[in-house]
């Protein structure tokens, strides 16, 4: 139960995070760059990188730190959202509340990043 209200509570500061950064700093935004950098982040968290001893890593990182550095925040942000895809979510290991967290945690720290 605590971790369901946690996670709920991050998806609400998230969400509160972006409206916040769309009305603060609302920034002309290239649709066309923000969408290969959308889909190449999309590619990059479907396309984990084995370690060997049972754990795998998702390349995304690099890719988010780029958003941060070349879009404005509530741009970066929603890319970030946008683009966190999670294998499990799709084979439904995972509650909904969970995926969202997940999501928000990576806004959260996108906009705070950028």
């Amino acid at each position: 139960m605590k971790g369901k209200f946690l996670g709920w509570s991050v998806v609400t500061l998230a969400g509160a995070s972006l409206v916040l950064a769309a009305i603060l700093e609302p920034g002309f935004v290239d649709l066309p760059q923000l969408l290969f950098w959308l889909a190449l982040l999309i590619i990059a968290d479907l396309l984990p990188v084995a370690l060997g001893f049972g754990a795998q890593v998702s390349m995304a990182f690099p890719v988010l730190i780029a958003i941060s550095i070349l879009f404005p925040p509530s741009a970066a942000m929603v890319t970030a959202g946008l683009g966190a895809v999670d294998t499990r979510e799709f084979r439904r290991e995972i509650p909904l509340w969970r995926a969202l967290f997940n999501r928000a945690q990576w806004i959260l720290a996108v906009g705070t990043a950028s």
